[in-house]
């Protein structure tokens, strides 16, 4: 950073009016994304922030902050911001074309290692994975940094989805492990058969009549065909249970996110599967049900 003394708007003024801006524009947590802006365009640390408050920045800086403060005030939301989002400890590239990954995900990276970690050796030597409605990637490229040994699939029916998706596979360096294919769930995938014994997703699944009730970070700035789920919120499940038969090599584990208030019905879906022999329901960190588990065997 630059500290310039002649510049008359000091950290400590420029970071009160932001926050004053984003409280009036309905963000309770103002003051402390108005740091977390600056601190990222100015590479200083929030305490750093603190130490330096009396000092001014360049005009540089200032209108870049200023910008971004802006885009924030309406309700853009902070990773387009910031053009990137914290995952399992990992750091992902996030675009406008991708939906903002929700740490209420990590749970099914959780769910799926927990289950290989439990399973009896030799079940599955041979790991092979598909996330479908991979978005940004953070579902398939976590699992290929955690499961070196492991080859994946991510889909996508969206070609920007896989742009963003492919740039953070390359920046963790596994693009080589994960083949990526632009489709509906299984459609996405050639005439030749593919076997999976790990299938995971995040798919849409919000009843279209809901979209319009969601926070306006969501519902005017996130990909629509990432949430909206149809007019009951299960047309991906449906899919997925439609043709999981005909993908899967035994034993193998799918893992489904979903709302809470779908429960029953994701149930439903699972035990009209004869493959799917336990299911088990994990809840988040809101005790809210939350991840879809089941074992196929």
């Amino acid at each position: 950073m630059s500290v310039v003394k002649a510049y008359p708007g000091s950290i400590s003024s420029i970071l009160y009016e932001a926050a004053l801006k984003l409280k009036n524009a309905g963000i309770k947590e103002g003051r402390s994304e108005a740091e977390i802006i600056l601190s990222e365009i100015t590479g200083l640390s929030r305490l750093g922030l603190y130490a330096n408050s009396k000092e001014s920045v360049s005009p540089a800086v200032k209108e870049n902050f200023d910008e971004a403060v802006i885009l924030r005030s309406k309700r853009f939301p902070m990773a387009y911001v910031l053009g990137k989002k914290e995952f399992y400890g990992y750091e992902y590239y996030i675009s406008p074309e991708v939906m903002v990954p929700r740490p209420e995900s990590e749970l099914l990276i959780d769910a799926v290692i927990s289950r290989l970690n439990n399973s009896e050796k030799g079940n599955f030597q041979e790991l092979k994975i598909i996330d479908l409605g991979t978005g940004s990637g953070v579902l398939a490229i976590t699992l290929a940094l955690l499961l070196p040994r492991a080859s994946l699939w991510a889909v996508d029916i969206s070609p920007e989805a896989l742009k963003v998706a492919q740039k953070n596979a390359r920046y963790h360096r596994v693009d080589g492990r994960i083949n990526f294919l632009e489709g509906d769930f299984w459609g996405a995938l050639d005439s030749k058969p593919h076997f999976f014994n790990v299938i995971i997703s995040n798919p849409p699944y919000i009843p279209s009549c809901h979209l319009e009730s969601l926070e306006p970070e969501i519902k005017k700035y996130e990909p629509r065909c990432a949430l909206d789920g149809g007019a009951d919120g299960l047309e991906s499940y449906r899919s997925v249970f439609a043709s999981i038969s005909y993908y899967v090599s035994s034993p193998a584990i799918l893992a489904l996110e979903i709302a809470p208030n779908s429960i029953r019905n994701v149930l439903a879906l699972g035990r009209q599967e004869p493959l799917i022999k336990e299911m088990e329901i994990i809840k988040d960190y809101s005790k809210l049900d939350r991840i879809f588990m089941g074992l196929m065997y």
